[in-house]
């Protein structure tokens, strides 16, 4: 049986982010009662609050597996790191979306994470959830693409004026932001590489920040009339769609 209709989720890939600027999307999410899942790089007094906001939040997991990463030097003290911050935690989108069958196993298998959301099919049409396992015995995890991810619209020039067609359309639809680029109402990639220079984005504050905040449109504009859209609607998170699509599918 298939399951019909459209859903929509909203995703967050943390990334540091200091807890005024995950304070003020959230606050945004709130306001207008919009489910989302928030994957997590770290813990915080922001995210302990959201983490305790069940009914519209729920955290997962923003593993850091590249070069030079703080969440550890090999795959299995980057996931016993990340998972010690959030332990409830069943989802998962890996951090720039790295990935290998060997470590979506690892993380279905030995560290329970069922749900991955690290595939990307920008603009994608009926996308659908899809359940595989990685050997013979192994626990079952289900993927799900996003369509929207925030900076490669940025770096692929997106007409920021124009994205009413995202906002329709059957099928499961997964929109990816950074709390930095709505933040920052993003257009181009150039203010945030300046942030990165100048310490990172975990050690900005307000104060310096505000200069530099996007007049054009650009991903908060997006974001802004996206969840303004949903607001009359239902959202959900990841785990409950994953949990509507094996609901009807078994």
């Amino acid at each position: 049986m298939t399951t019909q209709g459209t859903f929509h989720c909203i995703t967050l890939d943390v990334d540091w982010a200091p807890d005024w600027m995950i304070e003020r999307v959230a606050s945004k999410l709130i306001d207008k009662n919009v489910k989302a899942t928030w994957f997590a790089t770290h813990t915080s007094p922001a995210l302990a609050a959201i983490n305790a906001r069940a009914d519209l939040f729920e955290i997962g997991l923003h593993p850091n597996f590249l070069p030079g990463s703080t969440h550890g030097t090999n795959p299995t003290q980057v996931l016993d790191h990340c998972r010690s911050l959030f332990p409830e935690a069943r989802s998962v989108r890996t951090h720039s979306l790295f990935q290998s069958e060997r470590l979506l196993r690892q993380m279905v298998e030995d560290y329970g994470l069922d749900i991955d959301c690290s595939i990307f099919l920008r603009d994608a049409p009926h996308v659908v959830p899809h359940r595989l396992r990685y050997s013979r015995e192994g626990a079952e995890m289900t993927r799900l693409a996003h369509i929207f991810q925030d900076n490669v619209a940025i770096t692929c020039g997106q007409d920021w004026s124009s994205t009413a067609a995202f906002f329709d359309g059957a099928g499961f639809r997964v929109f990816d932001f950074h709390p930095i680029h709505l933040i920052l109402n993003s257009s181009s990639m150039e203010t945030y590489d300046t942030l990165q220079a100048r310490g990172g984005i975990s050690v900005q504050t307000e104060a310096a920040v505000k200069p530099l905040v996007g007049t054009s449109p650009g991903v908060s504009t997006f974001f802004d009339q996206l969840t303004d859209h949903l607001s009359s609607g239902q959202t959900h998170t990841i785990s409950e769609v994953i949990g509507i699509w094996q609901d009807h599918s078994r």
